[in-house]
């Protein structure tokens, strides 16, 4: 999966699919200034990813407690994260020890990190089951779609 860099629209035969959020509406700067520490757990919580991904409350709890840890940990916002920060995220032996709580949100994760960050980790991480998370992005009638024209 990749995202389109010019086009916020794809159409095909069959279906009309647009970029499910608008990037250009968040701050990247990769250092988190104090302020934007202050106000991040409630920028967080409202984040239109996670309501792409549908999280249940405490999922998005999990998510957010996730990522606020990690900017401690890292310094900076989730952002500046490289793809090697990504795929620690899934790392079993990492000093945080938060991967083994991941299963219950992992695909929360990959989709934040895909969607928001250009994140493509999806060939690396060996447990991702791709599909549910493509149709999290895209919807399912664009995947089903984009598998039957390549079958």
């Amino acid at each position: 999966m990749t995202a389109p860099q010019d086009a916020t629209r794809v159409a095909g035969p069959a279906y009309a699919w647009s970029w499910p959020i608008d990037r250009s509406r968040y701050d990247r700067t990769p250092a988190l200034g104090a302020a934007e520490y202050a106000a991040l757990t409630e920028r967080v919580r409202r984040s239109d990813a996670l309501d792409l991904t549908r999280a249940l409350p405490s999922v998005r709890r999990e998510v957010i407690n996730l990522f606020l840890r990690e900017m401690y940990h890292r310094r900076c916002a989730f952002w500046g994260s490289s793809r090697a920060d990504w795929i620690d995220l899934f790392n079993d032996q990492r000093p945080q020890r938060l991967a083994h709580r991941l299963r219950h949100y992992r695909h929360q994760v990959y989709v934040i990190g895909y969607v928001l960050c250009d994140v493509d980790i999806f060939s690396t991480v060996d447990t991702v089951v791709r599909y549910p998370i493509a149709v999290k992005v895209f919807g399912q009638e664009a995947v089903d779609a984009a598998i039957s024209s390549s079958s």
